[in-house]
């Protein structure tokens, strides 16, 4: 157990002194805005190492943006600890309820109103119309 200690704690130092320091109150700031908790030091850590990454990500294209490389800026938001394929799993995955009723649907198009619509009457549209 005190070996596992002992290691464990070796990593975070050696974790840590990867970090850059001056950012530091930047990411105390974020994690108190997005309500940001972390269950253990390691776990804080490697969101800490994932949140460098891509605010050096956003940082990097925004210069280029500024540079007209590209149309639109990144900004920095909750999902800043996620790496990609985790906003992907969280947010980007469609989950159909198994029990979900669909009622009809009034819009044009949808298979409720298809037998509303005469063809016959489309086809008397003159092909020319004056509208002075």
């Amino acid at each position: 157990m005190m070996l596992w200690s002992l290691l464990l704690a070796a990593l975070c130092g050696t974790a840590f002194a990867l970090f850059d320091p001056m950012l530091e109150q930047h990411w105390q700031m974020w994690k108190k805005t997005h309500g940001k908790n972390y269950q253990t030091e390691v776990e804080e850590l490697g969101r800490r190492e994932v949140w460098e990454r891509n605010l050096q990500l956003i940082s990097l294209h925004n210069l280029e943006a500024s540079m007209d490389m590209h149309t639109y800026d990144l900004g920095m938001n909750h999902m800043g600890d996620m790496t990609q394929e985790e906003i992907a799993q969280s947010y980007a995955s469609l989950r159909v309820p198994a029990d979900l009723k669909r009622e009809p649907s009034a819009f044009v198009g949808s298979s409720a109103l298809v037998g509303c619509f005469s063809f016959t009457a489309v086809q008397l549209i003159p092909n020319h119309l004056n509208w002075v």
